[in-house]
């Protein structure tokens, strides 16, 4: 590990967790009696898709390697979050809340690795047209 690669992670992790907040903050600001944990699987699917279409985008450019880490380790790294979806799930079965406990699994597991399937695939689609 040198400098710039740790420069590259922390810089983009610092924006990536400043991201994750704003649509956690927005989503408890727009929906503040929600009983389920709707900005987790927010950041969750919306990261999900843009490293799907990242990384169709990264096997068709060349880039720094740089880049790709403060977009993809750094950035998305820290704008999702699978500890907090884990922790939110507990929460929703601790409170006996176990079909909301059980969406939530389907929804950030499936939902994001479809996320990042569609735009990973169309992307690629689309890269290979143009």
């Amino acid at each position: 590990m040198n400098i710039p690669t740790i420069i590259a992670v922390v810089s983009g992790g610092a924006l990536g967790a400043l991201g994750r907040l704003i649509v956690l903050e927005t989503t408890h600001r727009y929906l503040p009696d929600a009983t389920f944990p709707l900005g987790t699987l927010y950041v969750n699917l919306i990261g999900s898709f843009c490293i799907g279409i990242l990384f169709a985008y990264f096997n068709h450019a060349n880039l720094s390697p740089y880049i790709k880490l403060f977009v993809a380790t750094g950035f998305l790294g820290a704008f999702t979050t699978f500890s907090t979806f884990a922790i939110e799930s507990v929460m929703l079965m601790e409170n006996s809340k176990f079909l909301y406990a059980l969406f939530n699994v389907v929804a950030n597991t499936l939902g994001s690795i479809i996320a990042a399937a569609v735009a990973y695939f169309v992307t690629t689609a689309l890269l290979r047209w143009l």
